[in-house]
């Protein structure tokens, strides 16, 4: 029994995925989130009630919604180096096997035994 860790891992299909969610990424804004709080703002009038909830909407809405979407971006940029890393290390160890093997002799052509006789290799 090997304790080798195989991986296979769909490159092409993980890439794709990263295309997808980071052309997502690229459509979402601050303004996407603050729109609506701006709708909500602009139904309360001017009250206590309006200054609570911009400061929520500003501190707690937008804020949170900012750093969820900067780790999101770090883990699709995380995903993306390890996919790098992973094809170099697959194409390094691909290159290193063609070495070894032009590195082997070679052997003469295998003789096989016709019917009835013996051939000694």
């Amino acid at each position: 029994m090997s304790d080798a860790i195989e991986y296979d891992i769909d490159v092409a299909g993980v890439r794709g995925t990263l295309r997808v969610v980071q052309g997502q990424l690229a459509d979402i804004s601050v303004a996407d989130i603050r729109a609506p709080a701006n709708a909500v703002e602009n139904s309360l009038g001017a009250s206590k009630t309006l200054s609570a909830f911009t400061r929520y909407a500003d501190e707690v809405l937008v804020g949170d919604s900012e750093a969820t979407m900067t780790r999101i971006r770090n883990a699709v940029g995380g995903v993306d180096a390890a996919m790098a890393e992973y094809v170099s290390a697959d194409n390094t160890m691909t290159d290193q096997a063609r070495r070894a093997v032009v590195g082997l002799p070679m052997r003469g052509a295998v003789q096989h035994a016709k019917p009835g006789r013996l051939v000694a290799q």
